[in-house]
């Protein structure tokens, strides 16, 4: 599997966003095979919230929380 992600480059979230795409790509290895896709993607932040992961038809990701 190829997981394809931007860099965060050296802004002041960067760090934060490393980490995040890092947990999407751990997240993406168990899920995600090249015989099938999910339309979203359901993560749990260490708060314990829950976020929904889509992405569109040009590529972009959003998050949406849906508990917590």
């Amino acid at each position: 599997m190829r997981l394809d992600l931007p860099d965060p480059g050296a802004g002041p979230h960067a760090l934060a966003l490393r980490q995040a795409f890092d947990a999407l790509r751990r997240g993406f290895l168990a899920l995600v095979s090249t015989q099938e896709a999910a339309p979203m993607l359901l993560l749990q932040a260490p708060d314990r919230s829950v976020w929904r992961v889509t992405i569109s038809n040009a590529g972009a990701l959003t998050a949406e929380k849906i508990q917590g």
